[in-house]
């Protein structure tokens, strides 16, 4: 049962873009995680810019002749601006879920018979993603709700009504107490007194 739910929070927290999620996931995956595979992914290169990729920069005269040539400064002369790279993967099984956690970077093309994908893996968010984040983060890092109780914005949500409000709404009226917006008075303007 704890295997599953954590799974299924790790699953979908996985989809974020947090950083401060990854030590997490690693402590979590090396505790109940079992690697399963290795897979590698390849990263296609970058051509420098400067030199079009081939490592020389051509200097120019007025008239737009070649005068000198020498090695491209924002390439090292490699042609490369970001070099082909094959990252080495262990594929961790964790519930019926499957993670993959980088070991190695090389970059030459790999002599060993392994599974190989191109591209990045895409992790786009779930209704589920924020949810499930928070809930690692609570469970996992110490200091969490300090953290959470300052950098997340506890203002009035005037749809309060709406579920997703109620906890920051109900968060809104703890901190300000009798100064929260539901219970400030209101201030009625009389229309005849204005000068226009």
């Amino acid at each position: 049962m704890k295997t599953s739910i954590i799974s299924w929070l790790l699953f979908h927290a996985n989809k974020s873009k947090d950083k401060k999620f990854y030590p997490i996931k690693n402590r979590i995956l090396e505790k109940y995680g079992r690697k399963t595979d290795t897979v590698v992914q390849f990263i296609e290169g970058k051509k420098c810019f400067n030199c079009r990729g081939t490592g020389n920069h051509t200097y120019y005269d007025w008239n737009g002749f070649a005068y000198d040539h020498d090695f491209c400064w924002n390439c090292n002369g490699s042609g490369w601006y970001k070099r082909p790279r094959w990252n080495w993967l262990d594929v961790v099984q964790f519930g019926k879920y499957s993670f993959h956690q980088p070991y190695a970077t090389t970059y030459e093309s790999p002599t060993e018979n392994v599974h190989q994908f191109e591209g990045y893996v895409e992790h786009t968010n779930t209704k589920y993603t924020e949810f499930a984040l928070f809930l690692i983060f609570l469970i996992y890092e110490r200091g969490f709700i300090n953290r959470w109780w300052n950098n997340e914005r506890h203002g009035w949500r005037s749809c309060w009504w709406l579920p997703r409000n109620w906890i920051k709404n109900t968060i809104h009226i703890l901190k300000h107490g009798r100064k929260s917006y539901p219970f400030r008075k209101r201030v009625k303007i009389n229309t005849d007194d204005l000068p226009f």
